[in-house]
């Protein structure tokens, strides 16, 4: 029994100096941010839409900008 009792610890050591990460999305702009997390997962979400506080459809919720802002006054051409 006190033999064992002494196999015991060797056993734990390791566990007490092994790293424990916690996988997930490390990009603070994205929707699905996890600031707990130390390792990227590939996980995170982002929401598209128009970043400029200057265009008519100004999105808060946007976390990446793509390139659709409209301003008042302006005249948007399309070309086939």
């Amino acid at each position: 029994m006190i033999k064992q009792l002494l196999i015991f610890p060797l056993f734990l050591f390791p566990l007490l100096f092994s790293s424990c990460s916690k996988e997930g999305c490390t990009d603070p702009i994205a929707r699905n941010y996890d600031g707990e997390a130390d390792e990227d997962d590939g996980s995170c979400n982002y929401f598209y839409g128009c970043m400029d506080l200057d265009a008519v459809n100004y999105d808060d919720n946007a976390t990446q900008d793509d390139g659709t802002c409209e301003y008042e006054g302006s005249v948007m051409f399309w070309t086939d």
